[in-house]
């Protein structure tokens, strides 16, 4: 509302002015935009992060996903220190994504995301927003071996679910980020059966607790 009335036109449309609608750029959150402002994305390569949680938290408003996708704009799961349970639960954070967005419009008949577009938000487009397209995102021969081993035995038991069911989709509806026994970067094991390898994770809570205290 700022940009129109100062401006006369939308603040993503004065930023394109200045050459800042870009595929080397990526816009946060991106929550107020224009139909205008949507397509000029998708016809510049720009990408968004959206931050599902956060937005909720904050009252800001819903970033209109399904349509910038529509628009060939690249969105990726962004997390903002503000989760729904205020424990960076990344996985939670997938689900929220795909179930903020399964209801985009008044055609009550047109498709929502499913389980692997909002997988590949949180992986391939992530990757590719930071500027890491073809080196992360994705387990392929030449990429960075960057992975998460996840455990479904929970998922999978209780309640019972069909066998049969996509093992993605079970990821997606019931998997928390306490299910996730390991992660690797770049081929290093950085957490191994929920132990931190890397660092101190003990030592490093008493000493922010210990700062808070003063």
């Amino acid at each position: 509302a700022y940009g129109l009335r100062r401006r006369g036109i939308s603040t993503l449309e004065w930023l394109d002015g200045l050459g800042m609608v870009d595929r080397r750029v990526a816009y946060g959150h991106a929550i107020h935009v224009t139909e205008r402002d949507i397509e000029l994305m998708g016809r510049r390569g720009t990408g968004v992060t959206t931050h599902p949680s956060c937005n909720l938290h904050m009252r800001n408003g819903i970033t209109p996903v399904v349509a910038m996708r529509a628009a060939g704009v690249t969105v990726a799961m962004g997390m903002d220190d503000k989760t729904v349970n205020d424990d960076e639960d990344a996985v939670m954070e997938v689900r929220m994504l795909h179930k903020l967005h399964r209801l985009h419009s008044f055609d009550l008949t047109a498709p929502a995301l499913d389980a692997y577009e909002v997988l590949e938000m949180a992986t391939i487009n992530g990757a590719r927003v930071c500027g890491f397209e073809g080196e992360a995102g994705a387990l392929l021969p030449g990429m960075k071996a960057d992975a998460i081993l996840v455990d479904l035995a929970r998922v999978e038991r209780d309640p019972w679910i069909d066998p049969r069911l996509d093992p993605i989709e079970g990821f997606v509806q019931r998997a928390l980020g306490e299910d996730v026994r390991a992660v690797i970067i770049g081929g290093q094991v950085v957490m191994e059966e929920r132990r931190v390898q890397t660092i101190d994770v003990e030592a490093l809570h008493r000493e922010v607790r210990e700062f808070c205290s003063r």
